[in-house]
C-alpha cells in the first residue's frame, strides 16, 4: 500500500453503461491552442471531447461544469482507437483519426469560440473514409518512409494484415509472416521501422522499405529478440534527436529496448501491472507511470522507483496532460467511464494516532493502583477455581475400594468404591483399569457434584 493518495482535481462520467480500453483515451492538441484537449471514444460509438477548466486557488475545484465538454456525439461504429495527425493532403491542421472494426475515417474538428459563458464549441466533419476488407484491431500514425510535414495511416488487421493508406490512397497491403494473434505495435521513426510481437513471442522490426518491396515473397525482419512471454502494452519514445528507446510491458517485466534491438534494462515486477504511460522531462531523464493491480500509481526513472500513490479506482487507461489550467496533469480512466484529473499530493493517508496524555501518577497512586490489581487478580483466581471444582487443600478426595468375592456360580465380582470430600467438588471422572484378561463394565463414571458426605458406588 503507497503511503500517499493520488488528488483529485476534475471528475466526470463519460455516459452510461459504455464501456473503455486502453486504446479509448488519447491527449493531443487536436485545435491548435498550444495545450492538450482530452479524446475519449468509447466502444458504443460515442466521442467526447473535454477542456477542464479549473481554478486551483479555489477551495473546491473539482466539479464538473458544462463548459467542460467541447463536443459528445455518438458514430455508427463502435470506437477501436483514437489517433490525431496531419492526415489531409495540402493542409498543415490536425486531423482527428478515428479507427471502427471495418473501417477507418479522418474527421476535421472546427472550434467557434463562444461570446458568452457557455464556452467554446465543437463540430466534426468527415473528410475521407477507408473501408477496410479485413477486420481491424488497431493503427498507427507516422510519417512513413521519412515524409515530413505529413502523416500516413498504418491498420493492423486481425489475421496479421498490415494496410497502409497515404492519406487518401492506399499505398500498400502486406501479411506478417508468424503471425497468430494481434499485439500492440509501434513505429520507430528514427529506423523507418515497425515494431510487434510474433506468435513464438519474440519482438521482431520491419523497415518500412522492405515491407513495400514487392518482389519480396518473404518478409524477414531487420532484429528480433526472444521475449518468451506476452506483451500488454508496447510503447515508443524519442530520447534525443538520434536516439529512441521502445519500452515493453508484460505480465511480469518491464523492458527497455534500443532503435537497434539492445537490451537496456528489465524491471522484473512484484505485482501485475494493468497499463503504463512512457515521457520525458528533458534529456536524458524517461519517467515511467505503471498501475498495478492494487490501484497503485508507480512512477520509474529509468528501472528506479521514485513515487508511489494510491489510486481512487481502476484504471485502463493513464496518461500525463498539459491543460490550460495546469501543466504535467495526471489524466486516469477507468473501464466504466470513470474520467479524472488529478495530480500527485504528499497528504499522507496513514492512521494518525491521538495524543498521549500528559497527566503522570505520583508513586503513591501507582502502588494503590498495583494493589488494587493484585486483589482483582486473587479475587477472580479464587472465584474460578471454587466454580471448576479444583481442589483447594490436600488430599482433599480420599477414595477407598472393597471387592467382593467370586462366587462359584458366576464368573463376575463387584467392586465398591468410597469417596469422602471435605468440601464441594463437581465433574469428577472415575476410571476403573484391570489387567487382562479381566474387564471393567463400565470402566469410566462420572459425577457431577460431591457434597460435604461420603458416596458410595458399587461396581
Amino acid at each position: 500500500m503507497s503511503l500517499f493518495k493520488v488528488r483529485d482535481l476534475w471528475t466526470t462520467k463519460c455516459g452510461k453503461d459504455e464501456v473503455f480500453e486502453s486504446s479509448s483515451l488519447l491527449i493531443a492538441d487536436i485545435r491548435g491552442q498550444n495545450f492538450d484537449d482530452i479524446i475519449v471514444g468509447s466502444h458504443s460509438g460515442y466521442l467526447r471531447i473535454f477542456n477542464p477548466q479549473f481554478d486551483l486557488e479555489a477551495e473546491e475545484y473539482g466539479a464538473f461544469k458544462a463548459i467542460d465538454q467541447l463536443i459528445e456525439i455518438q458514430l455508427e461504429e463502435p470506437i477501436l482507437q483514437i489517433a490525431v495527425g496531419k492526415l489531409v493532403s495540402g493542409s498543415k491542421v490536425n486531423h482527428l483519426a478515428i479507427l471502427h472494426p471495418r473501417s477507418v475515417a479522418v474527421y476535421n474538428v472546427i472550434t467557434k469560440t463562444g461570446s458568452t459563458e457557455h464556452g467554446d464549441q465543437c463540430q466534426i466533419n468527415i473528410v475521407y473514409e477507408h473501408h477496410l476488407k479485413r477486420s481491424a484491431y488497431s493503427f498507427l500514425v507516422g510519417g512513413f518512409g521519412g515524409v515530413e510535414g505529413r502523416d500516413f495511416l498504418c491498420v493492423l488487421g486481425l489475421d496479421g494484415t498490415l494496410m497502409f493508406y497515404e492519406q487518401e490512397t492506399l499505398s500498400l497491403t502486406r501479411l506478417l509472416p508468424n503471425f497468430l494473434l494481434p499485439s500492440p505495435i509501434v513505429y520507430i521513426p528514427h529506423t523507418d521501422s515497425f515494431v510487434l510481437l510474433n506468435s513464438n513471442w519474440h519482438i521482431e522490426s520491419y523497415r518500412y522499405q522492405i515491407l513495400g518491396e514487392e518482389s519480396t515473397d518473404r518478409v524477414l525482419p531487420s532484429w528480433s529478440y526472444n521475449l518468451g512471454e506476452d506483451v500488454n502494452d508496447m510503447r515508443f519514445l524519442s530520447l534525443t534527436t538520434n536516439e529512441a528507446a521502445i519500452f515493453v510491458l508484460t505480465e511480469r517485466n518491464f523492458y527497455c529496448f534500443g532503435e537497434t534491438g539492445v537490451l537496456k534494462f528489465c524491471k522484473r515486477l512484484q505485482y501485475i501491472p494493468l497499463c503504463c504511460h512512457i515521457y520525458s522531462r528533458g534529456e536524458p531523464s524517461v519517467m515511467s507511470m505503471i498501475v498495478s493491480d492494487s490501484n497503485n500509481l508507480l512512477i520509474y526513472e529509468g528501472s528506479k522507483l521514485k513515487w508511489g500513490a494510491q489510486l481512487h479506482a481502476t484504471p485502463v487507461a493513464i496518461s500525463r496532460a498539459s491543460l490550460e489550467s495546469l501543466q504535467g496533469c495526471l489524466i486516469v480512466l477507468t473501464e466504466e467511464g470513470e474520467l479524472e484529473c488529478a495530480y500527485l499530493g504528499t497528504e499522507p493517508t496513514v492512521f494518525v494516532p491521538p495524543p498521549i496524555q500528559n497527566s503522570v501518577l505520583s508513586n503513591a497512586e501507582l502502588e494503590s493502583k498495583y494493589a488494587s490489581l493484585q486483589h482483582q487478580i486473587a479475587t477472580y483466581s479464587k472465584a474460578s477455581k471454587e466454580s471448576l471444582g479444583a481442589p483447594t487443600q490436600k488430599s482433599e478426595i480420599k477414595l477407598t475400594t472393597k471387592t467382593w468375592p467370586m462366587s462359584d456360580s458366576d464368573t463376575t465380582c463387584s467392586i465398591e468404591i468410597y469417596l469422602t470430600t471435605g468440601s464441594s467438588v463437581h465433574n469428577v471422572n472415575i476410571t476403573i483399569e484391570v489387567c487382562k484378561p479381566l474387564v471393567a463394565e463400565p470402566a469410566t463414571h462420572f459425577i457431577q457434584t460431591i457434597m460435604f458426605q461420603k458416596e458410595i458406588y458399587g461396581i
